[in-house]
């Protein structure tokens, strides 16, 4: 089955006449309006988007290296290393080296990162909620599943289509 209605003629010049555009606009839209909305949330409890973004996915995934960390956040290395180094500065992650390898550094949260995580966490929460209300639970899963099909198919890199989609390195880290 084609996106595309045979019935319906392309209009010339009209880059919003097709569907897979339309798609891409709206996500575009909704993304970039989330953003603002969650960062003046955020901003409240004093919480920047981007130290938001580092504790959650430290949060998901610690104790995580440096490169999963940039290959999460998509954030490259000099901004992600100068939001860690606020983030050791305000207390809130820790950073080691193990032993066996000295060319890592392993990042995990502090207490005071677990609490700014938790605040963090209920606002965006809050916020995501409110957005999707109304929205019956048949209708977020079948989004989801559609989602999860346009990055597996958008994406060169699979396994980390597949470790976004799931946002669950706990597996992969320690296998059982």
């Amino acid at each position: 089955m084609s996106w595309r209605d045979p019935a319906t003629p392309r209009l010339s010049g009209d880059f919003l006449a097709d569907l897979p555009e339309q798609l891409f606009y709206m996500i575009y839209q909704l993304h970039n309006r989330r953003e603002a909305a969650v960062e003046r949330v955020l901003k409240t409890i004093d919480l920047p988007m981007s130290l938001w973004r580092a504790l959650l996915t430290v949060q998901r995934m610690e104790p995580c290296t440096m490169n999963e960390l940039a290959r999460s956040t998509t954030m490259d290395r000099t901004s992600l290393t100068r939001t860690l180094d606020n983030m050791e500065d305000l207390g809130l992650i820790t950073r080691t080296t193990p032993p066996q390898d000295r060319r890592q550094v392993l990042v995990a949260l502090t207490e005071a990162g677990r609490e700014a995580y938790e605040r963090g966490y209920r606002a965006v929460t809050e916020w995501n909620r409110a957005a999707l209300e109304g929205l019956p639970n048949d209708q977020l899963t079948a989004l989801k599943t559609a989602l999860d099909a346009v990055l597996m198919s958008a994406m060169d890199d699979k396994d980390l289509a597949q470790d976004i989609i799931q946002f669950d390195y706990r597996t992969r880290q320690n296998p059982a």
